[in-house]
């Protein structure tokens, strides 16, 4: 898979809580038009894990974005 560095470093930086709300809405944006499915499920369970750990720090667009 060709973006594999990409998704195991964006995996690690959410892990790290390095990422605001708005990065986090940005990353679920372009993992759903990415059409790769199944392939970015950890990416996505990770960046599900940081934005519980920021839910206070949202605002509503991105509380929005990031669903």
């Amino acid at each position: 898979m060709v973006l594999k560095p990409l998704v195991q470093r964006t995996v690690q930086v959410a892990r790290a809580g390095e990422l605001s709300t708005r990065g986090l809405a940005n990353i679920v944006y372009g993992a759903a038009r990415s059409g790769m499915g199944k392939l970015i499920g950890r990416l996505l369970m990770a960046v599900a894990r940081a934005a519980e750990l920021c839910m206070g720090d949202s605002n509503a667009q991105d509380l929005s974005n990031t669903a």
